[in-house]
């Protein structure tokens, strides 16, 4: 049976790198997924990975790299990554928006060496895997990715817009048809009627003022997704296809 590729993303954990145009953050962890399954951090093998330790977007192997691994820690629950952004307009496009907190999910790319059925003595030390199905003891890390999963969706558009982010850019994040509605700021009158006491030169008595006062709203800006329009992505994330 041949060797099947698989892919896992993970909402990271980041940290802040010394360099400007680098990012640090865990790529893989020993959580339980949606499928009943955990990938142990221990077993990875990162020997055919850091011959070409490239960094994709959206594991898309026939495009451009937008950054390489600096370095890999493996951990006992935990696989940490370090990477320089690539020099190119779409790479330093998606750091921006990682770095503003826009995009926060990595996936990685791995094929499954050796795995095995909870035990009794494992639910024993762990608990957590009476529920689990599979457990993932060995596996060979072939690439990780930074993917179209946007945090927050809305405020992902308005990022989009403020950032100039390219069109192309906008397109593989599924916001290219967004509707965006801006209001001006508007004027209102306040139509209250206060009583001044203001001297009338030809009655001589106080007469009754109605003030005219601006009142200056803040600019209000409203974002509208269609939905159908987000990634395929996004939508099996929705639907619990995506692995967290």
């Amino acid at each position: 049976m041949p060797e099947t590729k698989q892919f896992r993303e993970f909402v990271v954990e980041k940290q802040k790198a010394e360099e400007d145009n680098s990012a640090i953050a865990w790529i893989s962890t020993d959580a339980i997924d949606r499928d009943k399954e955990v990938m142990l951090p221990k077993g990875v093998n990162t020997e055919n990975f850091l011959k070409n330790p490239v960094v994709l977007w959206a594991h898309d192997y026939s495009g451009t790299p937008v950054g390489k691994t600096q370095w890999i820690k493996q951990g006992r629950k935990y696989i940490k990554a370090k990477w320089e952004w690539a020099d190119t307009e779409k790479a330093q496009e998606i750091k921006q928006l990682w770095e503003g907190g826009f995009l926060n999910a990595v996936s990685v790319g791995f094929i499954v060496s050796k795995s095995h059925e909870p035990t009794p003595d494992d639910i024993k030390k762990n608990p957590d895997w009476a529920e689990v199905r599979l457990v993932i003891d060995e596996w060979e890390l072939l690439e990780f990715s930074i993917v179209p999963v946007p945090a927050n969706p809305a405020a992902l558009v308005a990022a989009v817009k403020e950032l100039n982010i390219s069109e192309a850019t906008q397109k593989e994040l599924g916001i290219e048809n967004t509707t965006v509605f801006e209001e001006e700021e508007s004027e209102e009158t306040n139509n209250e009627e206060v009583e001044i006491k203001v001297k009338d030169e030809k009655k001589d008595k106080p007469i009754i003022v109605v003030p005219h006062r601006v009142i200056r709203q803040p600019r209000i800006v409203r974002l509208r997704i269609d939905p159908k329009k987000t990634t395929k992505i996004a939508l099996n994330m929705l639907r619990g296809k995506i692995y967290m």
